[in-house]
């Protein structure tokens, strides 16, 4: 068994400070977290390439690889223009995971709209989203996590189901993409 932690908290420090950290705490592994960093990173691919090589050499210098990331979220809005921004990061953050060394990415599902009399709707909407994502997945050599998803019920003090919230939804969603890309994610 390997013991992980992500490092999203530590990142306000420079990056191989943070892995030292994870490390001399005694940790075998990392979870890398796009999802904290600052909104116009994952843009330009280009400029993030051999930022990822160094941190991937120096990780595996200190024997702390990568076992999975998290993808930026939310994964959607529902303004067409800030979902392309968004789609492009995630798509970026699955390039460089697999520059990581990332086996699993995980990839939050869309969930915009209220979950109620939308299940069909957001399923489909999901479909389109993360086949999008195959070819990226493919390339990098990763599998795409998806995690199971709820929202706080504004009208009560408790939780309330979202995408992927019921299991017999959530192995649907794998199963409906057809791919070995896709795998589940729990959330517990």
């Amino acid at each position: 068994m390997k013991i992980s932690t992500e490092i999203g908290s530590l990142l306000s420090r420079p990056i191989k400070e943070a892995l030292d950290i994870v490390k001399n705490a005694g940790f075998d592994c990392a979870d890398y977290s796009f999802t904290v960093l600052p909104k116009t990173t994952l843009i330009e691919l280009s400029d993030e390439l051999e930022t990822y090589r160094d941190i991937r050499r120096y990780a595996d210098g200190i024997g702390l690889p990568f076992n999975q990331a998290h993808a930026p979220f939310a994964s959607s809005t529902g303004d067409p223009d800030d979902d392309a921004v968004r789609f492009r990061r995630i798509a970026n953050s699955i390039t460089l995971a697999g520059i990581l060394g990332v086996k699993h990415v995980i990839v939050h599902p869309k969930q915009h709209l209220p979950y109620r009399y939308n299940e069909a709707i957001l399923k489909e909407m999901n479909y389109d989203f993360y086949r999008a994502l195959i070819p990226y997945a493919e390339d990098a050599g990763v599998k795409i996590a998806i995690e199971n998803m709820w929202k706080k019920n504004p009208a009560q003090t408790h939780i309330d189901h979202s995408v992927c919230s019921r299991i017999e939804e959530h192995i649907e969603y794998v199963d409906m993409l057809g791919s070995p890309v896709f795998e589940a994610c729990l959330d517990v």
